[in-house]
């Protein structure tokens, strides 16, 4: 079913928030709601606000408490025929909303397609953004980027006519790839903000990489045994450090190896790590360097090199190794230097953030739209 297809009937729904369990789930509904409230007389189960007025005479804005049926939930009006359902997230209770309203001819469609009808393309565009944001960091940096971008796509995408370039001299020419190169500058800043930073602990064997992913998760997310070659498998789990979403992997140890399984482990682990964002070089201070560990600091000297252990005595031959930068040091049964270690993580990550006045791209509509002007004013 087409989009105009759907705006013919009497009216469409969505489910905002991803499926799946949670708290709270959003349901996007909109229809003409005095219509809606004649056809829910046939519908006892249907949303009752506690003040027992329909919908249609609420005031736009307005957070009303009632039930669907039996469930107590909360509903906002937040248009002339536009309402919002906030209920449990769970399964069933969406399912028999959206059933309940598909009784009352209303049309259920993704959240893309919806988005499409409610408001323009770049609007969408936002929003979807926004939706995907893990912490109230990037949440609130995209809803500014929404704030002062909107305009600005809407003009770019008018200026995709090969005639407006026409009229332009170098001089303006040149001040418009200046303009896209800053915005280009940050792109891959703004494609984090709806997607994590990935970060990939990585190094020899039994050095604590499952103790110090757990430290910066807070939980214990991966096993801890205390015998070499253990991890086969990459573990991941999400976290925010400082604010900012990180992806956070726990990798095989990095060795020769004759067996197959765990060869084919830290493979993975080695292609996890060039892929990675940024990647921690684990290494225990406690014991002396060997081939292995020689080897894995030559492979990756852009890592963040870390020793663990430092609640031991620390090897001397340590000291005959050149380092790139300084390894910090932290003990993942103490605690000590975590701290110090999750701050160089995002210098590394977010060494510095754009200017708050700057429109830069932050979903892939907006990047395709950047590549294409830009081959327009070459």
């Amino acid at each position: 079913m087409s989009v105009s297809d759907i705006e013919n009937q009497s009216g469409v729904a969505c489910l905002m928030t991803p499926r799946g369990r949670g708290a709270v789930a959003t349901i996007a509904l909109r229809a003409p709601l005095e219509q809606l409230a004649a056809k829910t007389r046939s519908l006892p189960s249907f949303f009752l606000p506690r003040n027992r007025k329909p919908l249609h005479q609420q005031s736009t804005g307005k957070i009303l408490f009632g039930k669907w049926g039996e469930e107590e939930l909360v509903v906002c009006r937040t248009g002339d025929d536009e309402i919002e359902i906030h209920c449990h997230g769970g399964e069933a209770a969406v399912a028999r909303i959206l059933s309940d309203l598909e009784k009352l001819g209303i049309s259920i469609v993704d959240a893309s397609n919806y988005l499409k009808m409610v408001s323009d393309a770049w609007e969408a565009d936002y929003v979807q953004a926004i939706s995907r944001a893990r912490t109230f960091r990037t949440a609130s940096l995209l809803l500014q980027q929404r704030e002062i971008g909107l305009e600005i796509w809407r003009e770019l995408e008018k200026s995709l006519e090969s005639s407006y370039w026409k009229t332009l001299d170098e001089q303006a020419r040149s001040g418009h790839r200046k303009i896209m190169q800053q915005m280009r500058q940050w792109a891959e800043f703004g494609r984090h903000l709806g997607t994590p930073w990935h970060v990939v602990i990585g190094g020899p064997a039994n050095v604590g990489k499952s103790s110090l992913i757990n430290i910066l998760l807070g939980y214990e997310r991966a096993i801890v045994v205390d015998q070499p070659g253990t991890t086969h498998d990459v573990v991941s789990a999400e976290t925010a450090l400082q604010g900012w979403p990180i992806l956070l992997s726990d990798t095989a140890g990095l060795r020769e190896t004759g067996d197959q399984l765990e060869s084919i482990g830290i493979e993975l682990a080695s292609q996890t790590m060039q892929k990675a964002d940024l990647q921690i070089l684990l290494l225990d201070r406690s014991i002396s360097p060997d081939r292995e560990s020689r080897k894995l600091l030559a492979s990756f000297p852009d890592a963040l090199f870390v020793f663990n252990k430092t609640d031991l005595d620390a090897a001397t031959g340590w000291k005959d190794i050149e380092f790139p930068q300084s390894p910090l040091e932290v003990s993942c049964r103490t605690g000590e230097g975590i701290e110090h270690l999750v701050e160089k993580i995002v210098q590394r990550l977010v060494p510095r953030t754009p200017p708050d006045s700057l429109v830069y791209p932050v979903t892939d509509r907006q990047q395709l739209l950047l590549n294409r002007l830009e081959q327009l004013a070459d």
